[in-house]
């Protein structure tokens, strides 16, 4: 039985990566080593982008046998660590809830900037940094620069001794003689990529190779790497700090050279003072390449074994294991429900998109559907809890009726799954998801909002208010969309959603053997929608007509899981698999409807395709859609109610249009966005924190789970 009592817990932005991550694994790795039970909580900081998201540390720290406790679970230790400040920054949506004997923040960001400015209220930081870690809190610098800092913000009685960097990476090995190798580091070269750039260029032309350090884990390619000296850079106007990169440069005995501003928290450890790290003078590298090591004091420090001293300072020793208890506990926290609800009256667009990301969710968080499709059952076959509410189409009674109901049933759908994050998509949020958003403020609200919307359908826009974040999944096409949310800036892009990633996909010859297809006949498959609410009837007689039959070629149709429609013809082989993506590239020629899903899986799958369009007012603009795919040359289009131009379209493919069409879509670049969402969608679950979106969204607030929006009070900020 695993145990809620731990020597520490560790709050930890499992997205950290490069030396910050290194340090921090060593740091625990030595704690655990001299027999602290060490836990960790994410705790998401709203200054890392969501392209820094990894498994790295999760995945290390699991290597060493330390717990992961949910941010929402009660358990004791004897010492609570917000390993960074970042995430205090701004308010946390709800206090952990860990009985601490004593808690700590590692002030690892700089207090005040070279002028005496502050970077960020630290009086807020700590109340808020009281309030998240339940109860008074000390701060703990990481270098001398920032305890010098501290000591003129800060009540002596809440300072602690400094608490620096572990690094024991052992990355480098020192050089000798002139400088031949130089080191990039400091936090100023990566916010500032042409100055890095321009001095890489000034050293390379000197014939000095310079090169950043290590980002991802230590590997044993990287170990021992000959360095000469490491040329420092902060960022612009604030101190130079110890940064985890630079103290493993430290402990590989690498002389270092920077301004001035590094004294404070280097010592003497900066081997030489330049005034100019973009363009040093080569006398002060040459010299710096032939010094001998400094900062041994500094050096003893960043040691692993330091961390451990000083965490036996401030609680002793290890306590013995405790004998193991049963003991009944009646309040769990139920595992991190993650809600879609979907819409889908005519076609399942939107509820496999639904599925598309709930597949690739964190392995902690659980999925469950609220969905008004027919096909809910693929949900369930998925192994998800469904449940399904009719849609508006098939109500005979009053709508208002309809809708009081779904706000009910939406309700109680909530307060039973307990969900940390819910995800609307559809083409318009219903009145029932808004009156229910209000009824639950602490959970996050997202809307994933596909584009290419008709001009009549541009007032639904202003429903975004009622999320915290608007996702929309790219469009191919989208220099052909004219509609509101092409030019509404309000949502974070991603790539097109797919429900298979192209790996997933079946080869030609796999998928072909699997449908038993004969060598030397041509494929072709139609899958026009389920023809619920426009009447694709003439394109598909017109296919039968003229491929059903026909010497050579073997004819498929796709049958919708919600179809009304019949499929009588024995000279076509109806096909009802889901999903049909992975067997795509079997066929020749496909005859496709041009919604959103199933245009992206063909051009993913690059088999050429006749693209007819959906037409009724109510759904998206899919003419736009074809006319673009034709215009590229990945296929070509015609309108369902033009029999004889769908039969032309696909004859010109079958006799040689093809070649040009695949040559075209095999220079067509694809990724899947379904991963970025439910890699946004997991941060929110695992951790319940505030979080904030990629600058490029055009997005300027964080997003919280309480539905809240605030801005932060910190004007410079280390990233």
């Amino acid at each position: 039985m695993r145990t809620t009592e731990f020597d520490l817990v560790v709050t930890v932005d499992p997205r950290t990566v490069g030396a910050a991550a290194r340090s921090l694994e060593a740091a625990i790795g030595a704690l655990t080593h001299a027999g602290y039970t060490v836990a960790w909580t994410p705790l998401l900081s709203a200054e890392l982008a969501f392209g820094n998201a990894g498994d790295g540390v999760p995945r290390a720290l699991d290597a060493l046998g330390v717990s992961r406790v949910d941010p929402e679970a009660r358990c004791r230790c004897r010492l609570l660590v917000g390993w960074s400040l970042l995430p205090f920054l701004r308010p946390l949506a709800e206090p952990l809830r860990i009985d601490a004997g004593r808690r700590i923040i590692r002030c690892d960001q700089p207090p005040i900037d070279l002028a005496g400015r502050a970077c960020f209220a630290l009086r807020s930081v700590l109340t808020q940094a009281e309030v998240a870690l339940g109860g008074d809190v000390g701060i703990a610098a990481t270098d001398a620069s920032i305890a010098t800092a501290l000591e003129r913000l800060v009540p002596a009685a809440k300072r602690l001794a400094n608490w620096p960097h572990a690094a024991s990476a052992r990355l480098y090995r020192r050089g000798g003689g002139q400088a031949r190798r130089v080191l990039l580091a400091g936090d100023g070269w990566r916010q500032q990529p042409d100055r890095a750039r321009a001095a890489q260029a000034a050293l390379e032309g000197r014939g000095i190779e310079a090169f950043r350090p290590l980002v991802g884990p230590a590997g044993p390619e990287s170990l021992g790497l000959t360095v000469d000296l490491a040329l420092l850079e902060p960022p612009p106007g604030l101190p130079g700090l110890l940064e985890p990169e630079i103290a493993e440069a430290i402990v590989d005995g690498i002389p270092c050279l920077g301004p001035s501003s590094y004294g404070g928290s280097l010592g003497d450890a900066l081997t030489a003072v330049i005034d100019d790290a973009e363009r040093p003078s080569p006398a002060a590298v040459e010299a710096a390449g032939e010094a001998s090591a400094a900062g041994e004091t500094l050096r003893s420090t960043l040691e692993p074994a330091a961390t451990v001293a000083l965490v036996e300072q401030l609680i002793g020793e290890p306590r013995p294991p405790e004998t193991p208890r049963i003991a009944l506990r009646r309040e769990l926290r139920p595992d991190r429900a993650v809600a879609f609800m979907t819409s889908n009256g005519v076609g399942i667009g939107h509820l496999v998109r639904g599925l598309a990301i709930a597949r690739r969710l964190d392995v902690a968080a659980r999925p469950v559907f609220f969905t008004l499709s027919a096909a809910g059952h693929i949900a369930a076959d998925c192994g998800w809890p469904v449940e399904s509410f009719q849609h508006a189409r098939t109500f005979g009674g009053d709508m208002s009726e309809w809708r009081h109901a779904m706000e009910r049933r939406l309700g109680l759908f909530l307060a039973f799954h307990r969900p940390r994050v819910f995800v609307f998509d559809g083409n318009v949020p219903y009145r029932a998801v808004i009156e229910t958003r209000n009824a639950f403020p602490d959970i996050a609200f997202l809307w994933v909002r596909r584009g290419m919307w008709r001009a009549h359908h541009d007032h639904r826009t202003n429903h975004q208010g009622a999320f915290d974040l608007v996702l929309e999944p790219g469009e191919l096409a989208a220099a052909y969309d004219e509609g509101a949310t092409a030019r509404a800036g309000d949502a974070l892009s991603v790539p097109p959603v797919s429900y298979l990633d192209r790996d997933e996909l079946a080869t030609r010859a796999r998928a072909r053997r699997e449908l038993g297809i004969v060598d030397g006949h041509k494929a072709v498959l139609v899958q026009l929608g389920a023809g619920n609410n426009f009447d694709m009837g003439e394109a598909r007689r017109a296919m039968i007509g003229a491929f059903a039959g026909r010497p050579g070629i073997t004819l498929f149709e796709l049958r919708w899981p919600i179809s009304f429609l019949e499929h009588a013809d024995r000279r076509v082989r109806t096909l009802s698999t889901f999903p049909m993506a992975r067997l795509l590239r079997a066929f020749d020629v496909i005859v496709s409807a041009c919604g959103y899903n199933g245009f992206h899986e063909i051009l993913q799958a690059r088999v050429p395709a006749v693209f007819v369009p959906n037409q009724n007012p109510e759904m998206d603009a899919q003419d736009a859609r074809a006319r673009w795919a034709s215009d590229q040359g990945y296929g070509r289009w015609a309108f369902g109610s033009d029999g004889a131009a769908v039969v032309e379209a696909v004859e010109d493919l079958l006799q040689g249009g093809d070649a040009a069409a695949r040559t075209a879509l095999e220079g067509l670049a694809f990724a899947n966005g379904a991963q970025q969402i439910a890699r946004i969608v997991s941060e929110l679950a695992s951790a319940g924190r505030s979080i904030e979106v990629p600058p490029s969204s055009g997005l300027a607030q964080p997003v919280e789970p309480s539905g809240r929006r605030g801005a932060s009070d910190v004007d410079h900020r280390r990233r």
